[in-house]
């Protein structure tokens, strides 16, 4: 299965960008793979860009030689999404650990999307989304870990010891897509727009051309925030 991805992060409106993206492709066990990942820090917090830092750094380690070595071991790609969630945990008590020992209060949201050959797994908490987009449409893959009234997030990581992650897994298709986005992008988007708009992308270049247009759309719309997004689509 072949792929084309591309993303970016913007400070836009304010004084820091306290998201964090990476997407990366690479080889797990020489299968063709993909990691890409969201974070938005807690704005609320003085240090909350610190957490999605961290959650980057340990991730890209993982997918760069930890995933590698545990597949390689056990020689079943089925357990990756045991992994990313096992990996996820862990990040979320360093963030703690980090927080305690210099006396600061960091947290942050992470979306996670890893693709090894025809398969995908899915690793979320927090209100930044996944989305799967295809000829039948755009679909929320995520849940919005948050209180609907207060806004405030129920769950992220760096600030509670247990943590409850969302988590799915699939089969991928060729018209398949994913899309990773913090808030910042989705409050003033509209997906079904994005369907039509991904569908005649063919290579990385173009890709990134539209990434970087959806979210000048965003802003000349009156987003203040943050802005965050990934795109991976099978060709």
């Amino acid at each position: 299965m072949k792929f084309i991805f591309s993303g970016t992060s913007k400070k836009n409106k304010r004084p820091e960008n306290q998201d964090s993206l990476y997407i990366k492709s690479g080889q797990i066990c020489g299968i063709p793979s993909l990691l890409a990942i969201v974070c938005d820090g807690v704005g609320s917090l003085k240090n909350g860009e610190l957490a999605g830092i961290i959650a980057v750094a340990m991730m890209k380690s993982w997918f760069a030689a930890e995933l590698q070595e545990k597949i390689s071991a056990d020689k079943n790609i089925k357990n990756s999404g045991k992994y990313l969630i096992e990996k996820i945990q862990s990040i979320n008590q360093k963030i703690i650990k980090i927080s305690a020992s210099a006396g600061i209060k960091t947290a942050t949201t992470l979306s996670a999307v890893l693709i090894i050959g025809t398969q995908y797994f899915m690793g979320h908490i927090g209100d930044s989304r996944i989305y799967k987009i295809n000829s039948a449409g755009a679909f929320q893959m995520t849940e919005d870990h948050k209180n609907t009234e207060s806004n405030a997030l129920t769950r992220c990581l760096g600030y509670a010891n247990e943590i409850e992650s969302f988590y799915a897994e699939g089969i991928l298709k060729e018209s398949d897509s994913f899309l990773l986005c913090s808030d910042g992008f989705y409050q003033r988007t509209n997906m079904a727009g994005m369907q039509k708009r991904i569908k005649n992308i063919k290579n990385n270049f173009k890709l990134l051309k539209l990434i970087n247009k959806q979210i000048n759309t965003v802003i000349q719309n009156g987003e203040q925030d943050n802005i965050s997004l990934a795109v991976i689509k099978i060709v």
